[in-house]
């Protein structure tokens, strides 16, 4: 057919025509869902802040001070900086989003609580994944909110992956609105 774009071979002497199937159903466009879109995105938001909170409590807590290792301390302490400025970002693209809909930004609460692991220095340093592996699962239980599904993914059942929620949990709305991750 004249016009239409064939990405396969075609015969000698054929005509060849691909008419796609009719389709006539509704479109929920993605500007039709702002509470979808804001839920995902808080969810983005949680799972960046998590993973800047096990570089910070974990990771970096575990690398010792001597000269030998100020390389590692300098890559992760970047990593978490970076992760910083991919939250504020994630946080502005949701702002602006919800202003061009005259839609108000849920107030973000981002409380930091203690990481339950003891995590010392290792000296000399240990791989992180060596680390990691080296854990056993109860060890990981009841761990920082932003450790605790990263270690389990890493030392889990079978084949290392125990995904079963994500690593927060929105704990609702707090009594002046402030949404908790």
């Amino acid at each position: 057919m004249a016009g239409q774009v064939v990405r396969r071979e075609v015969l000698p002497h054929r005509i060849f025509g691909d008419t796609p199937c009719k389709v006539d159903k509704a479109l929920a466009a993605l500007v039709d869902s702002p509470n979808r879109i804001v839920k995902l995105n808080l969810e983005y938001i949680g799972n960046l802040f998590a993973l800047r909170s096990c570089y910070e409590n974990v990771r970096l807590s575990r690398i010792t001070t001597l000269p030998d290792y100020e390389h590692l301390r300098i890559v992760t302490q970047a990593a978490s900086e970076l992760l910083s400025v991919c939250i504020d970002e994630r946080v502005e693209r949701l702002r602006s989003y919800l202003e061009e809909r005259n839609l108000p930004l849920p107030p973000l609460s981002f409380g930091a609580r203690p990481c339950l692991l003891n995590v010392k220095p290792d000296t000399p340093y240990v791989d992180h994944v060596k680390w990691v592996s080296g854990l056993s699962d109860g060890t990981s239980k009841g761990a920082h909110p932003g450790c605790s599904r990263l270690l389990r993914m890493q030392v889990g059942g079978k084949g290392g992956a125990e995904i079963s929620r994500p690593a927060w949990r929105p704990r609702g709305t707090h009594t002046d609105g402030r949404f908790q991750i």
